[in-house]
């Protein structure tokens, strides 16, 4: 099936009520036969995400995964068309990046860390703008050129990003600190 995905928790800073929102409106406005994947493990917030869903009309096009594992993350991000992350505060923001190095095609949030992230590879949009993000989901879904371009730059933008990289810059600091200080 064709599914746009969600990877995280439910809490609110993580923007769901706007996606759902946008979701709708992408539907709606299209008629689009796409099915949004909300992946993540259920939180407190979880039952006021599925009564907002049932209340926009959205619970049949809409699946909710709790139950999946690490190694199955990198196949849902290879089977969706297209991955969003409208969240307000990320520290990092390793969804969006996971994606991008998936060759998935990415919207996020034009707030915290998240374009520094994903680079040129995704659109930037406004978390608060209901109508832009499903103007932007429409925008990415209904053209394959950029889709294909999106692609390529997020797993070149990807690349710039591994735990080695991190580990190494992270010694990297504790060496100038610990040669700041005269023993």
């Amino acid at each position: 099936e064709n599914f746009i995905l969600y990877v995280g928790n439910t809490k609110p800073y993580k923007n769901i009520s706007t996606l759902l929102q946008s979701f709708k409106i992408f539907k709606t406005r299209w008629k689009t036969d796409y099915f949004l994947v909300i992946a993540g493990k259920k939180d407190r917030f979880h039952e006021s995400t599925l009564l907002m869903a049932t209340e926009l009309g959205l619970q049949q096009c809409i699946t909710f995964l709790d139950n999946f594992t690490e190694e199955e993350l990198p196949l849902l991000y290879n089977l969706a068309k297209l991955f969003v992350f409208p969240s307000y505060y990320e520290g990092f923001g390793l969804p969006p990046l996971e994606a991008i190095s998936c060759g998935t095609p990415v919207i996020t949030s034009n707030r915290a860390s998240l374009p520094e992230v994903v680079g040129d590879s995704a659109i930037l949009v406004n978390p608060d703008d209901a109508n832009g993000l499903a103007e932007a989901m429409n925008d990415v879904l209904s053209n394959d050129a950029l889709q294909k371009q999106m692609s390529q730059k997020g797993i070149e933008q990807g690349k710039r990003f591994s735990w080695e990289k991190a580990a190494g810059e992270t010694l990297d600091v504790y060496k100038a600190i610990c040669n700041t200080f005269v023993f």
